[in-house]
């Protein structure tokens, strides 16, 4: 099977694995017979640059002509089966007059706007949509446009949302998100890995709320503080103690299964504090991730770190604190994002921790019903009661 690329994404890994397949790549080797001429003339423009001049508009529309005959050149006596690109660019003429596809796989359908995704839906006869419109949607940065409608994708228009995960983890999500719609893959609970003693309600329901007064602080990424980002060191180090306590659970329950853990928050700065403590530590986590880069991915266990905190003797009388939307997105920030929360609470398979402090978070509508599901299925602790329990 032959596969191209048009664009090389930029991630580390990808790109060492894959640039070479990537078309931009191709018709610079020596499978290309332009390659030569086309190298030349960009080491001429290079050359042109070092000695501040600028290439004629001749030679800037001949180079463009050897690039768009390389292209076409390749792409034909390739074969290709396969072609990776963006919505976007399937709309170029390089994809329109070279690429004649009978099938069609949009993925993260749902983040993209309905004009986006129309662009390759019209070049196939066969149309595939992958994506959840519960989570993370297009990025609309004009206000009056996405009231008016942009910021809804087309997936969201026929979508029907299916999770490969554990009902108890499925339950809330489904009836706050997806209506109760949301369908589970009955496969996940046949391989279900069950941990006795470590779940507050046992091992058919693995979800816990681990209840904790820590104290967030503003984020420091690479010597600068962001005050957008936030960090919070006691919650962080409670998150590596339960990292330290599923690990022992799994060694004692005898499964070999290789079990992916991952540790997610909203936050950049608690990111990097976590990396910090996991590598400082030791500790067995396959990704530590924001809520954001874990779209699109699923692990065996998943605990959550909020982060955001206020000390709990300022909370103890609410009708005191008047919950205004400037006071919230201040104290809550973007934990108070539905997607944002949806997201973050249905990465997990078989298993997931949420880390926070229960009494600010009951400030947001969607957390109070979240820690009210908990609550009534008795899987919220206190994160001291959590790690004796599971230490004992």
């Amino acid at each position: 099977m032959s596969i191209i690329p048009l664009h090389c994404i930029q991630e580390p890994e990808y790109k060492k694995a894959h640039e070479r397949y990537a078309l931009h790549k191709k018709i610079r080797s020596s499978e290309c017979q332009l390659s030569e001429q086309i190298k030349e003339m960009e080491a001429r423009f290079e050359n042109y640059e070092e000695e501040n001049k600028l290439p004629s508009s001749r030679e800037k529309k001949q180079l463009r002509a050897l690039i768009k005959e390389a292209e076409t050149t390749v792409i034909h006596k390739g074969g290709y089966q396969i072609v990776f690109c963006t919505c976007s660019e399937a709309g170029s003429a390089r994809v329109v007059d070279n690429i004649k596809p009978t099938h069609l796989i949009i993925d993260e359908a749902a983040m993209i706007t309905e004009p986006e995704a129309m662009i390759p839906i019209q070049l196939a006869d066969h149309v595939t949509l992958i994506g959840d419109h519960q989570q993370l949607q297009p990025v609309i940065n004009y206000k009056h446009a996405k009231e008016r409608g942009l910021g809804c994708s087309l997936f969201e228009r026929y979508a029907q949302s299916n999770k490969d995960s554990h009902d108890a983890i499925c339950k809330f999500p489904s009836e706050q998100f997806y209506d109760g719609q949301l369908i589970t893959d009955q496969s996940v609970s046949q391989q279900f890995c069950s941990l006795e003693g470590f779940w507050p309600n046992g091992p058919n329901c693995p979800i816990a709320f681990c209840d904790v007064e820590g104290k967030e602080e503003d984020g420091s990424i690479d010597h600068k503080v962001y005050r957008e980002s936030k960090r919070n060191r006691i919650e962080a180090d409670k998150t590596a103690e339960i990292i330290v306590a599923l690990r022992k659970k799994i060694t004692q329950n005898n499964i070999n299964n290789p079990l992916r853990i991952a540790v997610l928050t909203p936050y950049k700065a608690q990111k990097k504090l976590m990396e910090e403590i996991v590598k400082e530590k030791n500790l067995n986590v396959d990704s530590v991730l924001t809520i954001t880069e874990s779209q699109g991915c699923e692990f065996e266990f998943v605990i959550l770190s909020t982060v955001r905190s206020i000390p709990r003797t300022k909370l103890k009388n609410r009708a005191a604190v008047q919950p205004d939307r400037t006071w919230i997105g201040e104290h809550l920030g973007s934990l108070t994002d539905r997607h944002q929360i949806c997201v973050g609470i249905t990465r997990a398979k078989y298993g997931l921790v949420i880390v926070g402090n229960a009494e600010l978070l009951k400030y947001n509508e969607t957390w109070e019903k979240l820690l009210k599901h908990y609550e009534e299925r008795g899987c919220k602790e206190e994160v001291k009661d959590f790690l004796t329990r599971n230490n004992n």
